[in-house]
């Protein structure tokens, strides 16, 4: 469709794929059978898996994110129960400290919470959450903003996190720049722009994040000038946020906050 938008030769090239599914025994990959069925995503961002990674002068503690396509999280959960996971689609590696002060865009300086995942800090673990893309999220700034539900950027407190949490969050967001560019987001390392940067590669490996939006309205109009629905149903993106090891710190400054989190290596 983004190819061409016109379906233009679209049963030729079907006929073609087809064959190809045949020819290859694609039903006889192990890959296949394991996913076979399964609409929706799973991103996987580790707690442990981490290496060390600069933007320009800084050095950054980033952690392994993984990209599953064609998974639910229930399937996700069945085959890592059973050690039959996959190769992860896509990996990336995402900061998750947070010693954003001051915005120059913004001419805001920030207090952080001095709870762990209270208003600025860390975004808060956990294994049920949504990506929503900025569509979703009802138009905030960024590509991707996590969720624990499927049509906002906010997160409620949780029973178990209520001691480290001080009020709901939102606007956790995944994006470019640094640790010292995030106030809560996951950031990438690199790019100085949106549409420069591996967050954005990050999207594109996720069509589920898009493909709907994209086509919500696409008909495809066949040789007898039937006209074809060829929308696609919402598929949903879950993300897991594994709790990860940290060092504690006092912020040098105490209009900053008290406690800030250091990644380990």
């Amino acid at each position: 469709y983004r190819i061409n938008n016109a379906f233009k030769g679209y049963a030729h090239r079907e006929s073609y794929l087809e064959e190809a599914v045949k020819t290859l025994k694609v039903e006889d990959c192990p890959d296949y059978k394991r996913r076979k069925g399964q609409k929706g995503s799973v991103v996987v961002i580790s707690g442990t898996d981490t290496k060390v990674e600069k933007y320009g002068t800084t050095e950054n503690i980033v952690y392994k994110t993984s990209v599953y396509r064609a998974m639910t999280l229930e399937k996700y959960n069945e085959l890592k129960n059973n050690n039959n996971l996959p190769p992860p689609d896509y990996i990336e590696y995402l900061t998750r400290d947070t010693h954003q002060t001051y915005s120059k865009r913004l001419k805001k300086t920030f207090k952080h919470s001095n709870l762990r995942y209270g208003k600025y800090n860390e975004c808060p673990p956990g294994d049920k959450y949504f990506l929503n893309s900025s569509k979703d999220a009802k138009g905030p700034t960024y590509l991707m903003y996590v969720s624990d539900n499927s049509t906002g950027s906010d997160i409620e407190v949780k029973e178990e996190l209520k001691d480290l949490m001080d009020k709901k969050r939102d606007g956790i967001a995944i994006h470019q720049y640094d640790r010292k560019a995030s106030v809560g987001c996951m950031t990438t390392c690199s790019g100085s722009k949106t549409d420069n940067s591996d967050a954005n590669s990050l999207y594109n490996e996720i069509p589920d994040l898009f493909l709907h939006n994209s086509m919500e309205k696409a008909k495809m109009i066949d040789n007898n000038g039937v006209v074809h629905d060829m929308s696609i149903e919402r598929r949903f993106v879950r993300i897991i946020i594994e709790e990860r090891d940290v060092i504690e710190k006092q912020w040098e400054d105490i209009k900053y906050g008290t406690t800030k989190w250091f990644g380990k290596e």
